[in-house]
């Protein structure tokens, strides 16, 4: 088949034929008229293409709004606990030692029933005591210590001291009265359980070196003294 050789400067109507296809210039493009018809189309092929390659990864997408605060929730209920139970006891009984070093009863003592393993007894004292010298201008290092006991032995007290280990220390050094308070939440177990408080004095062994307990050195001065135990289901 010839090649097609259109005229290069046709006029508006102009016909061209070649290869049995016969063209018309419409004053802008040639627009074929006659010629040879569509063929048939054909079967489609058996034969699977190459796969194409991968495009492109688009451009991510801008991010979405921040959703909304979600409501609060609800307040949650208060640690239940009861109290089964309050003893106390208290003295104004003094207690007057001189050149004595270990620890003795003031006189405050409680038993309590403790219905359940699981319950606790809250054990909480105030006292009234101090070593003393008879020198108020002395000053310092005049260390009375009072502990806690359940069932005549020691709870409730330091560890490793390298001169004492008690529930409360004071250093008397004015040589008048001072107080301990002092508070415990114990688990007992079960069962009947006494609590008392002791005092000592850490002074070396001298005539002129007193212990005093709900009372000043003189006298002069006096005062009471409380132990509480409670019972607390929790």
């Amino acid at each position: 088949m010839a090649n097609f050789d259109f005229p290069s400067s046709p006029s508006n109507g102009q016909s061209y034929s070649a290869n049995g296809i016969t063209y018309t210039y419409n004053g802008t493009v040639w627009k074929r008229v006659t010629g040879a018809t569509k063929g048939i189309k054909g079967e489609p092929s058996t034969v699977a293409g190459d796969k194409g390659q991968k495009g492109e990864v688009g451009a991510g997408g801008s991010g979405g709004d921040k959703g909304q605060k979600g409501a609060t929730g609800a307040t949650g209920s208060a640690a239940s606990y009861t109290v089964k139970q309050v003893l106390s006891t208290s003295t104004n009984g003094t207690q007057y030692y001189r050149y004595y070093q270990g620890p003795i009863d003031t006189g405050l003592s409680l038993t309590i029933n403790c219905a359940d393993s699981n319950n606790k007894i809250l054990i909480e004292y105030t006292i009234c005591c101090a070593a003393t010298t008879g020198n108020s201008s002395f000053g310092g290092s005049r260390y009375v210590g009072s502990r806690l006991l359940r069932n005549n032995s020691q709870i409730a007290g330091g560890t490793s001291g390298g001169s004492g280990n008690e529930s409360v220390y004071t250093d008397t050094g004015h040589d008048s009265l001072d107080h301990h308070s002092f508070s415990y939440m114990d688990t007992p177990g079960a069962g009947n359980h006494t609590y008392k408080v002791q005092i000592r004095h850490h002074l070396s062994g001298s005539y002129s070196n007193y212990l005093v307990f709900n009372r000043s050195r003189s006298g002069a001065y006096r005062t009471l003294s409380t132990l509480t135990c409670s019972e607390i289901e929790i």
